[in-house]
């Protein structure tokens, strides 16, 4: 807990309590030992320094010789590597099934395209999916036909309720689609597949000030390239984020494994459209 023991003296286990679980783990617990059964179960505690740490706790009640409940003892076992293997895991597996559903439906979408459909409805079918699974309440992107182009085509901006994501989609906002006015802060980062920006109140850029104050401070590019005709085309997805998600190890290894499998099903579809047509 990395308090010492003068500083945990006199105090019961409020002291260390995450908030992680529901009140009623503690009624449980307090029942159980109360009726002088042992109690075991895994805690979430907050350290004193803020960080958290699990432990395999065990409860025990010592009996006087009437049977009265003299004290209680408690066992704890450090667990806190354990259960980040077993988070990581369920996070992987998570992910991994998120993963498979989005590529189905971007694929289905792009299954659709012919040489007189427009490219961008793959491309707001997978804004829309991954917004979801981000918990992005605005999200849009920049699209260029060549890397080398200090031209993006914006897409309108695309709010998501959380809270009804039936109707997820709708165009509440507009960006300013002046050519050059994101498109360098966007091509600043196609060196990397995945970029985060934090603290966007301190942003240069007003818009995105205005967006930190209303739905998050934290901001995750996505770029996506795939060759198209002699050149290879630019995609960045940019999500405002209400939370820091750059530390989810298996979330970002999805999204960058998305990447590839969405260029290559792009490029793939528009290859076999220009052989068609020839």
């Amino acid at each position: 807990s990395k308090y010492n023991s003068e500083e945990l003296y006199g105090h019961d286990h409020r002291i260390v309590n995450s908030g992680h679980h529901p009140k009623i783990v503690f009624k449980e617990m307090w029942e159980t030992i109360k009726a002088k059964r042992i109690w075991q179960g895994e805690v979430k505690n907050k350290a004193k320094d803020g960080s958290f740490y699990w432990v395999q706790a065990a409860i025990v009640p010592s009996l006087n010789r009437d049977g009265s409940i003299r004290k209680y003892t408690s066992i704890r076992m450090n667990i806190t590597d354990k259960k980040a293997k077993e988070e990581e895991q369920t996070a992987l597996f998570h992910y991994t099934l998120a993963k498979a559903a989005v590529v189905t439906k971007v694929l289905a979408s792009i299954d659709k395209l012919n040489s007189s459909t427009d490219l961008h409805i793959p491309l707001k079918v997978l804004l829309k999916e991954l917004a979801l699974i981000l918990k992005s309440k605005v999200s849009y992107y920049y699209f260029s036909e060549s890397v080398e182009s200090k031209e993006l085509k914006v897409s309108e901006f695309y709010y998501v309720s959380m809270e009804n994501h039936e109707q997820a989609e709708g165009t509440k906002y507009n960006i300013p689609t002046h050519p050059n006015a994101y498109a360098l802060s966007a091509l600043s980062h196609q060196s990397t597949k995945l970029f985060f920006s934090r603290d966007l109140k301190e942003s240069h850029d007003p818009l995105k000030k205005v967006l930190a104050q209303v739905f998050g401070g934290y901001c995750l590019n996505m770029k996506i390239t795939w060759k198209s005709s002699d050149e290879n085309a630019l995609l960045i997805f940019e999500f405002i984020l209400a939370n820091d998600v750059s530390y989810d190890l298996a979330l970002n290894n999805m999204l960058i494994e998305l990447t590839d499998i969405v260029g290559a099903l792009i490029e793939k579809q528009l290859l076999q459209l220009k052989i068609v047509e020839e």
